[in-house]
């Protein structure tokens, strides 16, 4: 019921609340969707062998394997950083198959993308030397998704708004991350970067559905283009917005 309260932020990351509550969203067709992945960390990890660039010839080595077929296909889009914890090294695998909207789909995406981890964790450990002490001490709890369900806002983010550091007179938050999108038949993300020192700004039309006044749409279901959307999704964007539509909603 719209009147049962204030107002309703949603900020499920897919829409969810907005598509319960009959409001006009947008989804891009699965094989048009940015690829999902699957972070990891692995533990007990020499980073000093992967200091100065030495990563790159980690990932050359994965996708040599690849090809000769010792490791699973898609294995190859991965990225491994170094974190601030003693031989601590955090990957990120993305997923060549996107799926579509059933449950029963992400259960075989999930599935196959463990499989993935623990392959390339195993290879790891019993090729490159850096790794030889090491051990997959944990995946994340779910397949990140990075694009889904947006609401049809009374404005549509758009590429060039993002690119031209665009500034609105209903604008909620500014964002400078670039365009990043993850797409099949590419090793990692490809990026749009803005001019230097630029920023943009996301209006509040682009949170509001074209309908329903006391709904909000927040994090990645706010109303963009597949291109924005990829810059707009960044955590820090996110948490941002969030915030922006927690004051207005209390209003």
């Amino acid at each position: 019921d719209e009147s049962s309260a204030h107002a309703f932020v949603d900020a499920t990351g897919d829409a969810v609340l907005s598509a319960l509550a009959g409001v006009d969203l947008e989804t891009a067709p699965p094989a048009e969707r940015q690829l999902p992945s699957l972070v990891f960390a692995m533990q007990g990890v020499d980073q000093e062998q992967l200091r100065g660039g030495r990563v790159v010839g980690v990932l050359r080595a994965v996708a040599l394997a690849e090809a000769e077929g010792r490791l699973p296909e898609g294995s190859s889009n991965l990225a491994l950083r170094p974190t601030a914890q003693p031989g601590e090294v955090v990957g990120k695998l993305a997923l060549g198959d996107r799926g579509t909207d059933a449950p029963s789909d992400m259960a075989v995406i999930e599935r196959e993308a463990r499989r993935r981890v623990a392959a390339v964790a195993r290879f790891l450990v019993e090729a490159v030397p850096a790794f030889a002490a090491g051990f997959l001490s944990h995946t994340a709890p779910q397949v990140g998704v990075r694009e889904g369900r947006r609401i049809l806002g009374r404005y549509r983010l758009s590429r060039e708004d993002v690119l031209q550091g665009r500034a609105f007179e209903d604008g909620q938050a500014r964002a400078a991350w670039p365009i990043e999108l993850w797409e099949p038949g590419k090793t990692g993300a490809s990026y749009e970067y803005l001019e230097e020192g630029a920023s943009y700004e996301i209006p509040l039309r682009a949170l509001r559905p074209a309908r329903l006044d006391n709904r909000f749409g927040a994090g990645r279901g706010l109303s963009a283009s597949h291109q924005a959307a990829g810059a707009a999704r960044g955590i820090g964007t996110c948490l941002a917005v969030g915030e922006a539509v927690g004051k207005i909603a209390a209003e």
